[in-house]
């Protein structure tokens, strides 16, 4: 189990929901019931389980800014991760807070006041929005997650009901329908490559290769290092190789340093000196685990150069 877990923050996390969000509840339910034999059984459970949690916060928040330093993200999600990170410290801050100030009320002997029940309950609420904006990271955006096995077009799985069945064989008139996956054009093996396009594929492999060197020089060496150099990535492009290497990979060295990309071509094409791809491409880490961060399908085109085949236009999504 725990060699397929990216990092702590998954585990430590469920901890810090799990015993505040009791705490929470506690404290309300002990401010409700006023002062009794009863209540004070309630009231002890909670205090423990605030201390706890609000310790076990710290190792979260910790654990969480080692995560985000740790998977490999797009812009998209680099901004959805900024704002988890702001709603996280926010709230722990607040429980910190809080912490003490129910220590120094538990140490007064002063009961459960309304002040410091609407203050659980704003740090309840801090701790749902921070636990929803988490999972918008895994769900919405993949990181730090797995990639699902594809199925090939004819592929079918067996439940454990013993029905068996293939999605790609779905009627149409009886409301199903076949995954995206399965129009997906199977990879174009090695053995099958011309030379010409052998080398073309070489060159765009050691390009990926190249930036996870952890040197922004290294991928210029497979690149028109000039003007015609065009990156579209998203919604997001660069023109020319300067601008792409100073604006948008520099930034982004120390997390390639940690992965590896593995190719799979699609499509490819060579005519003359003018050579374009299409393939998908896969983020691994570089040790560890064999763990997929995520990826996405990409199309190029590359020139024949005095000295090999240069990347000239990338497209990723």
């Amino acid at each position: 189990m725990i060699e397929i877990i990216p990092n702590w923050h998954p585990v430590l996390v469920h901890f810090t929901i799990a015993l505040l969000t009791i705490a929470a509840l506690l404290f309300l339910a002990a401010a409700f019931a006023g002062r009794n034999r009863a209540v004070h059984g309630i009231e002890t459970t909670a205090n423990w389980n605030l201390w706890l949690g609000a310790g076990l916060t710290v190792l979260t928040v910790a654990a969480g800014l080692q995560a985000a330093g740790s998977v490999t993200h797009d812009d998209a999600a680099h901004l959805a991760m900024d704002n988890h990170k702001f709603w996280a410290l926010g709230t722990t801050v607040l429980f910190l807070l809080v912490a003490l100030w129910n220590a120094w009320r538990v140490r007064r002997g002063h009961s459960v006041g309304v002040a410091f029940t609407l203050a659980m309950v704003i740090a309840l609420a801090g701790l749902t929005a921070t636990g929803l904006r988490g999972a918008d990271l895994v769900y919405r955006h993949g990181l730090g997650v797995m990639a699902l096995p594809q199925q090939v077009a004819d592929g079918g799985h067996d439940h454990e009901s013993g029905a068996e069945h293939s999605h790609a064989e779905t009627d149409a008139t009886e409301g199903g329908h076949a995954p995206a996956v399965a129009n997906t054009p199977k990879p174009i093996s090695q053995s099958r490559l011309s030379p010409a396009e052998a080398e073309v594929v070489a060159a765009l492999t050691a390009y990926h290769a190249a930036l996870t060197s952890g040197d922004a020089a290294a991928p210029e060496a497979f690149v028109l290092a000039d003007e015609r150099f065009l990156m579209i990535e998203g919604k997001h492009f660069n023109q020319g190789w300067t601008d792409y290497r100073d604006n948008h990979l520099k930034a982004e060295l120390a997390d390639l340093a940690k992965v590896r990309f593995r190719l799979s071509i699609l499509g490819i094409q060579v005519d003359g000196d003018l050579a374009t791809v299409s393939f998908m491409f896969n983020v691994l880490p570089k040790s560890g685990p064999e763990m997929d961060f995520g990826g996405g399908r990409a199309s190029a085109s590359l020139v024949r150069a005095g000295d090999g085949w240069k990347l000239q236009q990338l497209h990723t999504s």
